[in-house]
């Protein structure tokens, strides 16, 4: 019905524009256009090109000033004594170093990209649910952007997972969504929002679970950023994720001494991890890259076939790729951080032999 009213228009138009060509005029002539707009025309008039979505709308925000994969510039610090409402910051007041920061360009590229409906929800903007999260409980709840899209945002790069901490308990929040009629899944301090089977999601965890842990609890420096809401503000709980993102620096998130601690918590998993983040071309400290394939070494000779299956799981699409340049280059990492490890350990001939054994399966094409 729509394309027919469409081609309908398009007649009417077509019409009125060839009685206006033919009709006199009662302005002097020299006022007359000198030829009716043509029906091609009247045709491009109708058919716009269609509106931006809110990612895509969000991408020309932190483009406008610098180009995809470059620092933001407007960010600056924000003193505690300026930040509104303490109470929504108040998780972090243990931590130390706690350091928090504003971006106009951020907070702008952030709200357009929660303001797209949820995928399964028929219609509620993540802000929506947001909002209903935070008002639908006797408690104040706080509900914070956190990870990846955080810390892409700020190199002018929009990410795709919508990730959150959250302040209360998720069974409380998994009783508001079911009264406001969103689709929901629990896990114990986990909830998912949304349709599971989909690509995009809302999910995340209890704020006590990640988000105020000790810094060894994470995985990368760059990865323990929040957003809040409430004050529009970005939340750096050890006053080191700021600086790895805007140098786009690939550190380990705690102390040397707590090196050890790190890898008790988060095991070889991260290992893995630290190498996918290589491949994206962040920088690194040598000391820590040698640590690193040292710790995979030690895993590997206790429990080669379960390490090998944990690094599959961290690598994700990875794993079977067939982009030869990727597989390339992620090799040549491999080898070169190999090679650095050595050199900083050369009398370990028992790890120089696990080494070059190690090689050929993290960095070949068919179990990258």
């Amino acid at each position: 019905v729509e394309a027919d009213e469409g081609v309908e228009s398009l007649k009417s138009e077509d019409l009125a524009a060839e009685e206006i060509q033919d009709r006199p005029s009662p302005m002097p002539q020299s006022d007359v256009p000198k030829q009716a707009p043509s029906k091609a025309h009247a045709r491009k008039s109708l058919f716009t090109a269609p509106p931006l979505g809110f990612r895509e709308q969000a991408a020309q925000v932190v483009e406008a000033t610098g180009k995809a994969g470059e620092a933001i510039d407007d960010v600056v610090e924000v003193p505690i004594t300026e930040v509104t409402d303490k109470l929504a910051i108040s998780y972090w007041r243990f931590c130390e170093g706690l350091r928090c920061y504003r971006s106009p360009s951020v907070t702008k590229a952030l709200r357009l990209i929660c303001a797209a409906p949820v995928p399964g929800l028929g219609g509620p903007s993540y802000l929506d649910v947001f909002d209903a999260l935070t008002q639908g409980s006797a408690w104040e709840n706080h509900i914070y952007l956190f990870g990846g899209l955080v810390r892409d945002i700020l190199r002018r790069t929009v990410g795709n997972d919508i990730d959150i901490g959250f302040s209360a308990p998720a069974a409380e929040l998994e009783v508001i969504c079911k009264a406001a009629g969103y689709t929901s899944s629990l896990d114990g301090d986990y909830i998912l929002i949304g349709d599971e089977s989909g690509e995009e999601y809302l999910e995340g965890m209890v704020i006590s679970y990640n988000g105020i842990q000790p810094p060894e609890h994470a995985d990368f420096s760059m990865n323990i950023l929040f957003y809040d809401f409430r004050n529009d503000i970005i939340i750096d709980k050890t006053g080191t994720g700021m600086p790895a993102v805007i140098q786009n620096r690939l550190d380990l998130p705690c102390a040397r001494e707590k090196w050890g601690a790190w890898i008790d918590i988060n095991g070889v998993r991260v290992c893995f991890r630290y190498y996918k983040f290589l491949l994206r071309g962040y920088s690194n400290d040598e000391t820590e890259l040698a640590f690193v394939v040292d710790t995979m070494l030690e895993f590997w000779g206790k429990d080669p076939e379960t390490t090998m299956e944990i690094g599959r799981i961290a690598l994700g699409n990875l794993v079977g790729s067939t982009d030869a340049k990727k597989i390339e280059k992620l090799k040549s990492i491999v080898i070169d951080s190999f090679a650095y490890a050595n050199k900083k350990a050369p009398k370990l001939q028992k790890k120089d032999t696990k080494r070059m054994s190690m090689m050929p399966s993290m960095a070949g094409q068919a179990d990258p």
